[in-house]
């Protein structure tokens, strides 16, 4: 089987992530969570397969494709240039997807986490889906391999399903083994040998326009913590026509 692996190196969430009015990338960088399970689909799955890794950012970003490379990944796809910065969902996505079409256009199945820990949008699994026109199945606990068939388990509103997943499609994953998995010896040596291919703007003929801020079509102006300071408000129940009255001052303003 040949799979894909889209992952995204994240500030770690144990730390502070916001310096001033921006996401910091100055502390610890992890994995992203939610990529990590995507990770370990894809080392399930792989049996006599390739597993490939792809990743977009700046050079310390390669951290996280070593960690794709030491847990199973065969090869890896570094997407470097100052030409991405700035990339919102979709600039990224179509880099990506430009990425795939040009050095890994044969795929049986792409894996990727189902959001960031730090944007947290969950767009781009099926912005990327889109961009390659493939099915895309978000939201998955987990997939496997059974009677010649891929079936991704998910849960709706509460109620369990199982979906046969389409040849050449993307899985997004939110759940997994929830085992923070450690390279032997051996899956370090091994993976010293494997190479990481960076990739700038250039190698993906891509015009400026159409990748980093300026082929994005959104951009964010500020980062901020949600301000927990203002004291709870007690609502008593037993006159509901009070209560009512209260809640309606609440929202419109008046703390009374």
């Amino acid at each position: 089987m040949r799979i894909l692996l889209m992952v995204k190196q994240v500030p770690d969430t144990n730390t502070n992530l916001l310096d001033e009015s921006k996401f910091s990338r100055k502390g610890p960088m992890v994995l992203n969570p939610q990529c990590e399970y995507a990770l370990d689909a894809a080392a399930a799955l792989k049996g006599d397969g390739r597993v490939v890794a792809f990743t977009m950012g700046p050079s310390k970003a390669r951290h996280a494709l070593f960690r794709c490379l030491e847990l199973g990944a065969d090869l890896a796809y570094h997407l470097c240039d100052s030409d991405f910065a700035g990339s919102d969902v979709w600039a990224t996505a179509n880099t990506l997807s430009k990425a795939i079409m040009e050095f890994e256009p044969e795929f049986d199945i792409i894996l990727c986490g189902g959001h960031a820990a730090d944007a947290e949008t969950g767009l781009l699994p099926t912005m990327l889906a889109a961009a390659l026109g493939i099915p895309v199945i978000n939201r998955c606990r987990g997939i496997r391999y059974e009677g010649g068939s891929l079936i991704a388990n998910r849960e709706r509103n509460g109620i369990p399903s199982e979906l046969i997943v389409p040849s050449k499609s993307l899985v997004s994953m939110i759940q997994g083994s929830n085992v923070h998995r450690l390279p032997s010896l051996k899956d370090l040596q091994d993976a010293r040998a494997k190479q990481i291919k960076t990739l700038d703007r250039g190698s993906l003929g891509l015009r400026k326009d159409e990748c980093g801020a300026s082929g994005s079509f959104t951009k964010v102006d500020a980062v901020f913590a949600a301000d927990h300071s203002r004291e709870g408000i007690e609502l008593v129940l037993d006159d509901t026509d009070t209560a009512l009255d209260l809640v309606i001052d609440v929202f419109q303003g008046d703390e009374r």
